[in-house]
């Protein structure tokens, strides 16, 4: 299957010359236009935007796998026993960076890291990922960044949508969406999900399971009103079921039983905004929106049960106007933020209970011949355990021309950790757990700047070249320290703790077919474990990237290819079982659509395709009941090359 790819990829190409040969100038009544083709230039500065043309690069089932063409996300494993994902960004763990429903918050706490796996790529109109603080109006909890998923459209989502996919380890992935529009004023969809993985393997030969068995349903329904007066209404019902089940393959004569995990996941969410458009000449409008989301988890680690609910509530009123001249936008507005937290794993129990209000007031100016932009923003917030927290931010832009612009942004946030889920990784092992008794606020300022160059690459073709750096200072931070083997302690550490991040990224436009991204990051992210300034473990310190994409004349056509090196990550002690940094290691993932028509787009592609794998990924595997038995160590992919194929048909 590997050669028949390869074969493939070069046939492709043989065929993309011959009809950049054949190209007329006059478009074929029968050509296919590729409606969602990426533009130049459409990701604001320190904004990436994910839209569809790079969502279908490659197979992106899930949100996890929507970042495999960009360097500003990295998304890792978690453990080595589940294959559980989580994003890193700005040198930082997921938890950092705010994860957002159209502008509300989406999965946090219980379901930080598993929400990941429950949005499906196809139903993405685009994702946005903003470096750095953001905006007071988005709340007080994000800190390296923000993730905004838009989920198609209501009035613009096509009729139906089918999307069909299946690997080689048979890991397999279903999905529809329909609109229905019910009148000029009301629209609506639906959209459903389904995908599993029913076959286990042991590639390593660790007697432990490679990849989960597991099994999710997906079902959304978002409706669209537009009433008289200005009056606007969006609302959304979302659920979700994730059944996972991994581990040991079968009982062995080190260990009496085996070692086996059960994670079973429901979630409810409910979204509405309404809004009223009060004068359009002067920008002035009010909105309120509210989010309800209900999480349950149940199963098992090993010995340990699994018993955790969460209850999240947030409501928002907002109100803008330009109150001095069209030069300036004002907002404020008030939050209400609740969060009702009950963990337990097995002996360990972390109970969280949060009313918090809030104030927040930001005003944007732009200058009559829009080379700034400032927008300055302020925040209060009254936690009913922490007491009052005041967040300042600031976010500049300056273009003294259309080649060159300069973004410099700052300002302090804080969160409350939802404790046994964001250690849960580190949590598959025999480790002896100590846990803080009494809640603390992370607080953490986040500063940094974007520089962004237009240019023509030997004078031909069109070019863009940016720049960033964003250094995270924290007040105070959860740390969870896992330097001594048989030891897990999770402490709050006092202006001890810092990121940096650097990536440089170049994206050169060859013609309206072909386009390169490079990219290198680097991250240096350092903590005070046991008395001694060391870098954060598992955190790579460098990635390259690199991206060829290309389209047939006739766009019936597209390959992409993407290629990664990431660099080392410090492992902890683990008592001479692995090494002290992992190695560099490069992957490549490609794709090849062949679209037909307007209505299908049919896929192959392969992931992994140098087939690298972090061959030792659990201390102590022979036997599962040691002291030193450990799933948290994980630095690498677990998964080998996947060979996929898969086909979506689509009304508009």
């Amino acid at each position: 299957m590997k050669y028949i790819l390869i074969l493939l990829q070069i046939g492709f190409i043989y065929l993309m010359s011959a009809q950049d040969t054949l190209k007329t100038t006059q478009k074929s009544t029968k050509e296919v236009v590729i409606t969602d083709k990426k533009k130049e230039g459409a990701n604001i500065i320190g904004k990436e935007v994910i839209d569809q043309c790079e969502l279908g690069k490659l197979a992106c089932c899930n949100l996890a796998e929507s970042f495999e063409n960009s360097n500003t996300v990295d998304v890792v494993y978690s453990d080595g026993v589940m294959g559980g994902r989580e994003i890193q960004m700005l040198g930082l763990n997921g938890m950092y960076s705010q994860q957002l429903w159209e502008g509300l918050p989406y999965h946090r706490g219980l379901t930080q890291k598993l929400g990941l796996e429950l949005v499906p790529g196809i139903w993405i109109e685009n994702i946005g990922v903003n470096k750095g603080i953001g905006s007071v109006a988005n709340g007080f909890e994000n800190i390296s960044g923000q993730i905004n998923i838009d989920f198609k459209r209501p009035r613009t989502t096509e009729k139906l949508i089918v999307n069909g996919y299946i690997s080689e380890v048979a890991k397999s992935d279903f999905n529809f969406i329909t609109g229905l529009k019910l009148s000029e004023r009301l629209a609506t969809n639906f959209f459903g999900h389904t995908s599993f993985s029913r076959i286990k393997f042991d590639n390593n030969h660790d007697n432990f399971i490679d990849m989960p068995l597991f099994w999710n349903f997906n079902f959304m329904n978002k409706w669209h009103y537009i009433g008289k007066n200005g009056f606007v209404l969006n609302a959304a019902v979302q659920v979700a079921k994730n059944d996972v089940k991994a581990g040991e393959l079968s009982n062995h004569h080190f260990t009496p039983n085996p070692y086996i995990i059960n994670q079973n996941t429901e979630e409810l969410q409910l979204m509405l905004k309404t809004a009223w458009d009060i004068n359009s000449e002067k920008s002035r409008s009010f909105a309120l929106t509210y989010r309800f989301n209900l999480a349950t988890q149940d199963g098992n680690y090993g010995k340990n049960i699994i018993n955790s609910k969460q209850v999240f509530g947030n409501v928002m009123a907002i109100y803008q106007s330009n109150v001095f001249n069209d030069h300036h936008l004002f907002k404020m507005g008030y939050s209400y933020h609740m969060d009702l937290l009950d963990e337990n794993i097995g002996a360990l129990d972390f109970t969280k209970r949060e009313h918090i209000n809030g104030i927040f007031i930001e005003n944007t100016y732009n200058s009559p011949n829009k080379d700034l932009k400032i927008i300055t923003g302020i925040r209060g917030d009254l936690h009913n355990e922490l007491g009052f927290f005041i967040s300042p931010r600031v976010d500049v832009t300056f273009s003294p021309s259309d080649n060159h612009t300069l973004k410099l942004t700052s300002g302090l946030g804080f969160r409350t950790p939802a404790m046994l889920s964001e250690m849960q990784g580190f949590l598959i092992s025999n480790r002896n757990v100590q846990i803080p008794g009494s809640l603390e606020a992370e607080k953490a300022w986040n500063s940094g700047f974007v520089y962004r160059f237009n240019y023509k690459l030997f004078n031909r073709f069109k070019s863009s070249f940016e720049a960033s750096y964003f250094m995270t200072l924290f007040q105070n931070q959860l740390i969870f320290n896992v330097e001594e083997p048989q030891l897990l302690t999770a402490s709050y550490l006092k202006d001890n703790s810092k990121a940096q991040n650097i990536q440089f990224e170049n994206i050169i436009y060859f013609n309206d077919f072909i386009n390169l991204k490079l990219s290198y990051r680097s991250d240096y992210t350092t903590a005070i474990f046991n008395g001694e300034k060391k870098m954060v473990p598992l955190i790579k310190t460098d990635k390259f990237l690199a991206n060829l994409s290309m389209n047939s004349s006739n766009q019936k056509w597209r390959w992409s290819n993407t290629i990664l090196l990431n660099g080392p990550s410090r492992i902890p002690n683990t008592g001479n079982v692995m090494p002290q940094n992992s190695p560099w290691f490069a992957m490549w993932h490609s794709q090849i659509n062949f679209i037909p028509s307007e209505k299908f787009d049919i896929y192959i592609g392969a992931e992994n395709i140098f087939n690298y794998m972090q061959q030792n990924r659990i201390v102590s595997w022979q036997n599962s009941a040691d002291s030193r038995f450990d799933g948290g160590m994980i630095w690498g992919p677990m998964d080998g090359r996947r060979i996929y194929i898969g086909a979506k048909f689509l009304i508009k």
